[in-house]
């Protein structure tokens, strides 16, 4: 990846002064980006924190700093650390935020950015009713434009009827795009404003029902939406996929107006007495809910998804593909089958890719095509990075290849797995059944180290060229992670043998070095006395020669897969994995860390 264009805008000084009167922490008084707004082809408004002032700034494409700076109250998070969703809408940007400092009240605003511009005042500014509580201790995750509708999905506090020991509940809340306001004194709010409760749970016949009910994130298709979800019970590592159809999404919400005859139209209060009772109870009863297409057990858990609709194999079956991500850097390539009868639709897991080190928190991720390569993009808050969407090249045998059940890959020519998108041959093959029965792990996660651009050096780059310590880059950590994750397994029995052969050892010296200096005849007392001083010795000895061995026989490997790598990320994550593998290195008294890439910045 090359950087286009930079742009710098950084918090004034007394922007900074009066942040820090407030804040303890100087890193809540620099300015985050948050909001983008085009304004013509040459000029486009950015949003920020602003040292806890929210404020917007205009740029021109070739200059680099702000032209003029615009206070924004409900145009960026005032906290940085908050998630804040927008969606444009033709002059509009309808976004949730805190609109003061002193408030906790997060309110749904649609504010006219073209008017705000220049300079018309905030009889434009459309927002949820102010102490109501439209949104309970929420967090919001995304807003997705659907026909006339906007939706956006968030998790909150449940209410006193739903309760039932749940921490957090799933929402989906809904506004009309052109909503004009509410009649007389509501001109200001949203006339259209529904919230419903959103359930992935597993339910069976006299037992209790299982709700994963912490959201994770949500996918959009052009016809469903992809829930990823964690179960809250402390000890079970479960995190599901649940799927929603768009248009029942939109039914539910219509079912509480009057005037929802129309399925094209977005239905909204026109009667006052209806507005009065929407302001008070936004929440529907009618929930919108799913059984999950997937389960996934383990030590993962979901934070991130992507979805890709409607991806075709050799015999022109249709599967939808969904990228995972997890806290612990793995994405799941998930695939799901659109041949399958509505009710039984159940996800493959294909391949877990190892693109990141542990924690790494995922913000984005996004598929991007050149000259018919598909790459899959992984934005986290220290890099962005891009790696194959597909593992196809990294299969060794036939059975490796297809037991996968990657509609991308294919096997060719008897030799070689391939990727059907880029590479059609009469000789491919998806059938399975045809290849070699060979054993290997399925779900092995797959260490796949961030692509090389063919325009690019032929060593990897890493964006840290103005630091005074040389520091390794991710793309050296990850060759090192492989070296570890190759070393584990073969030399753990090697270290068990050694061990066994030092301690009989031990033992047989102690014997015949007792017994050389033993009196001819021994009584029982005497003899216990023996056997208890062997035992000892023994005991105390073991140990120190487990560590013996291990310091003298060096573990060392040679990984077989060596694949062209690059970087794009800073010095921070290199810091960051390079921990990881340290870490990872502590497992073992002496291990061989070769790497066939070493970049230093």
């Amino acid at each position: 990846m090359t950087e286009i264009s930079r742009y710098e805008w950084s918090s004034s000084e007394e922007a900074r002064k009066n942040c820090a009167a407030i804040s303890q922490n100087p890193a809540s008084c620099e300015n985050y980006i948050r909001t983008y707004f085009e304004l013509t082809s040459d000029t486009f408004i950015l949003c920020g924190t602003h040292a806890l002032q929210p404020t917007c700034a205009e740029f021109k494409r070739e200059n680099t700093k702000p032209l003029r700076l615009i206070s924004a109250v409900g145009m960026s998070p005032i906290d940085a650390d908050s998630t804040s969703p927008f969606i444009r809408s033709n002059e509009n940007i309808i976004t949730v935020n805190v609109a003061e400092l002193s408030s906790s009240e997060p309110l749904l605003i649609r504010r006219n950015v073209v008017k705000m511009w220049k300079g018309i005042e905030n009889d434009v500014i459309l927002r949820t009713p102010r102490g109501l509580s439209s949104f309970e201790q929420a967090n919001f995750l995304s807003m997705h434009k659907v026909k006339k509708e906007v939706l956006f999905f968030f998790s909150e506090s449940p209410m006193e009827t739903e309760g039932c020991g749940l921490h957090k509940v799933a929402r989906v809340g809904r506004v009309c795009e052109d909503d004009p306001g509410g009649r007389l004194s509501y001109n200001k709010e949203w006339s259209s404003y529904e919230k419903a409760r959103i359930e992935c749970s597993i339910e069976e016949n006299d037992t209790d029902t299982f709700y994963f009910n912490q959201f994770a994130g949500v996918a959009e298709s052009p016809n469903s939406f992809y829930g990823a979800f964690r179960s809250q019970l402390a000890g079970i590592g479960a995190s599901a996929i649940c799927k929603y159809s768009k248009k029942s999404i939109s039914k539910s919400f219509a079912s509480g107006f009057r005037d929802s005859d129309s399925p094209d139209s977005c239905a909204k209060a026109n009667e006052l007495e209806e507005l009065s009772r929407l302001r008070l109870k936004p929440l529907i009863k009618h929930k919108i809910s799913a059984n999950p297409i997937y389960i996934f057990h383990g030590k993962d858990r979901f934070v991130h998804v992507l979805a890709q609709e409607d991806s075709r194999d050799l015999s022109n079956r249709s599967f939808d593909i969904l990228y995972v991500g997890t806290n612990l850097g793995n994405i799941l390539k998930i695939v799901i089958s659109n041949s399958e009868p509505g009710s039984n639709v159940t996800g493959r897991h294909a391949v877990t890719l190892k693109v990141l080190p542990s924690n790494s928190k995922i913000t984005d991720m996004s598929l991007y095509t050149k000259n018919g390569v598909e790459e899959l993009i992984v934005v986290t808050e220290q890099s962005v990075i891009k790696v194959p969407s597909a593992t196809c090249h990294l299969a060794t045998n036939c059975a490796e290849c297809l037991s996968h059940g990657d509609p991308h890959c294919a096997w060719a020519d008897g030799a070689e797995c391939i990727d059907i998108r880029t590479d059609r041959r009469k000789s491919a093959s998806q059938d399975s059944g045809t290849c070699d029965v060979v054993s290997f792990d399925n779900h092995k996660p797959v260490l796949i180290p961030p692509l090389k651009n063919k325009d690019s050096l032929k060593v990897p780059v890493c964006l840290c060229e103005t630091e005074k310590v040389k520091k390794p880059c991710a793309t050296e950590v990850i060759q090192k992670e492989i070296v570890l994750s190759g070393s584990s397994e073969p030399w753990k029995y090697i270290t068990v043998f050694a061990v066994g052969v030092l301690t009989g050892s031990i033992f047989n010296y102690c014997y015949f070095y007792f017994s050389r200096n033993k009196p001819s005849r021994l009584t029982d007392d005497s003899s216990n006395e023996h056997r208890q001083l062997l035992l000892n010795l023994g005991g105390k000895t073991a140990p120190s020669s487990r560590s013996s061995s291990s310091m003298t026989r060096p573990i060392t490997t040679t990984s077989s897969t060596r694949v062209p790598i690059d970087a794009f990320t800073t010095s921070s994550i290199a810091d960051e994995m390079f921990s990881s593998t340290l870490s990872s290195a502590n497992r073992f008294n002496t291990v061989s860390m070769h790497s066939s890439i070493r970049t230093y910045c």
